[in-house]
């Protein structure tokens, strides 16, 4: 019996590490890879939008080459600078008459019109023009909103823009110019593609209180008040540094990285073009182009996916070749301001929240892609492996470290260059080095440029470590919440999303009579 025993002790520790090395392995082989994903996006990143003006305006598609283009924005109620992301459709450098612009609001009553109607009548050789009212395609209030927009819409190509992103006057051109295959004196020599898309840079504007700068416009707080002390502005203004922060960082990396490498599709609706044929020829005949969304919570993820995955006629045929995606040449912009620590919270649940019916792998691998608990994987294989093969003495460390306190410092020397990485990526997207300045430019990008305004983060070790540390730490945590069931609350309703992606709102009756509540 001794025998038997010593032989289930002896088995029972090979297999104990077997799986402690084959679990040192996959992190180290994890950890090395999240770096080479991270690698690829700083690097791009750096490469497409620290150029000069000068360089992003040189090439322009000639005149006779440019096809006509409709612009959709939807709106709903008063967002920080809605003026000013509004204004940059009507300044884009693009032919008046090859171009219109169609605002979407879906009430009467909304606080927004006035602003739009003034822009309108601010700006009359654009070929722009209100839209009023939603039609009842489906839940999605996005969708319903922009149905009769995009229904009236002359030009194929639409380029469907939110109505809080501010985007360069170059913007239409160079993206037409991309979509089309055009190159610089407008000739088709390089591949077209079906859709493009930009990578969005969120702004904080709440920590801008210097002369000169915009007020955001907000309908739910104003910046006239005085805060009682710092620890309610912070609370109250932090959660838009936070997003700042994870769009810079974390997001920005990734986005660019996986449609450099173009493994899958990436994409967010804040800007999008692609062509209304190319939409009809891939969605149902009974609910053609956004309408097939309707139903939708994540339309601007379905949509891409749908152009992605589906081959046109034409290229069944063999008749024309297209590129499925393009990430555009420009970076575009949404100011932010008011928003609170929870804001931030909620919104983020939101993301993830829907995110896990559409892409679930994806997202339940996002946390091991954060710099906390990937650095902590790291150091656990690292350490692991290095004690497996002997190879311990190889350590700057005394001798008297133990395990743990070696992952422990492996974690902190790793989460430490990350952060360094994540700072160099943040001061590439926030120098704004690729927007021609002129007197239409907002004041929360020429401040920077100029030096008229100092970013928290900018000469303050503190100040960023402080932003970044705050989104790096709230990661998991979120994460953890969002997974939990629970109802979207978004536009100001409340949806319930199922796994076949299709959403009710609760309170409604569905189509079998049952009410959801």
């Amino acid at each position: 019996m001794p025998d038997v025993e010593n032989i289930h002790s002896a088995r029972h520790k090979v297999w104990s590490s077997s799986a402690h090395l084959s679990m040192a392995w996959l992190g180290v082989i994890w950890y090395c890879f999240v770096w080479l994903v991270c690698s690829v996006g700083c690097l791009q990143i750096r490469r497409r939008y620290s150029n000069r003006p000068m360089v992003i305006e040189a090439a322009k598609p000639v005149t006779q080459h440019r096809p006509f283009v409709t612009i959709l924005r939807p709106i709903k109620g008063l967002d920080p600078h809605l003026s000013l992301t509004l204004k940059s459709s009507f300044l884009q450098d693009y032919p008046s008459h090859l171009h219109e612009i169609l605002l979407c609001v879906a009430s009467a009553q909304d606080p927004c019109i006035p602003i739009v109607r003034s822009l309108i009548a601010r700006y009359p050789g654009v070929s722009a023009r209100l839209v009023l009212g939603e039609e009842d395609v489906g839940p999605n209030p996005k969708i319903r909103t922009l149905s009769k927009g995009y229904r009236e819409a002359r030009g194929d190509i639409v380029w469907m823009l939110d109505s809080n992103i501010w985007v360069a006057p170059g913007v239409l051109a160079r993206s037409v110019r991309t979509l089309c295959g055009h190159d610089e004196l407008g000739g088709e020599t390089r591949m077209p593609y079906k859709f493009l898309h930009h990578l969005p840079v969120g702004v904080d504007c709440d920590e801008e209180p210097l002369p000169g700068v915009d007020l955001p416009i907000q309908q739910t707080a104003s910046l006239s008040s005085v805060l009682p002390s710092r620890i309610q502005h912070f609370f109250r203004t932090f959660g838009g540094t936070l997003e700042e922060t994870f769009l810079s960082t974390s997001h920005s990396k990734f986005y660019t990285a996986i449609n450099i490498i173009a493994i899958a599709p990436c994409t967010l609706g804040k800007s999008n073009m692609f062509r209304k044929s190319h939409l009809a020829a891939v969605t149902a005949q009974d609910a053609p182009g956004i309408l097939d969304f309707a139903h939708n919570i994540c339309e601007d993820h379905m949509l891409a996916e749908r152009i992605w995955l589906r081959r046109l006629p034409a290229e069944i045929a063999g008749t024309e070749k297209w590129g499925k995606h393009a990430l555009g040449d420009d970076l575009v912009f949404q100011p932010m301001a008011n928003m609170t620590l929870r804001d931030y919270c909620e919104r983020r649940t939101r993301w993830l929240r829907v995110r896990k019916y559409a892409v679930i792998a994806a997202t339940l691998a996002e946390p091991e892609t954060e710099s906390f608990l990937c650095s902590l994987i790291g150091g656990y294989g690292f350490i692991t492996l290095l004690e497996h093969y002997g190879l311990h003495t190889l350590l700057v460390a005394p001798e008297s470290w133990s395990k743990p306190v070696a992952i422990f410092w492996f974690w902190v020397l790793s989460v430490m260059v990350w952060s360094l990485c994540d700072y160099a990526n943040f001061r590439v997207l926030h120098g704004f080095a690729n927007i021609p300045l002129d007197t239409d430019t907002p004041r929360f990008i020429r401040g920077v440029r100029e030096k008229l305004i100092k970013r928290r983060w900018e000469g303050s070790l503190t100040g960023w470590l402080c932003q970044w540390g705050g989104r790096e730490a709230l990661a998991l945590p979120i994460f953890l919440w969002a997974m939990l069931p629970g109802d979207v609350w978004w536009r100001g309703g409340r949806y319930r999303v199922g796994w076949d992606m299709k959403v009710r709102k609760v309170g409604q009756t569905s189509g079998d009579g049952k009410r959801t509540e």
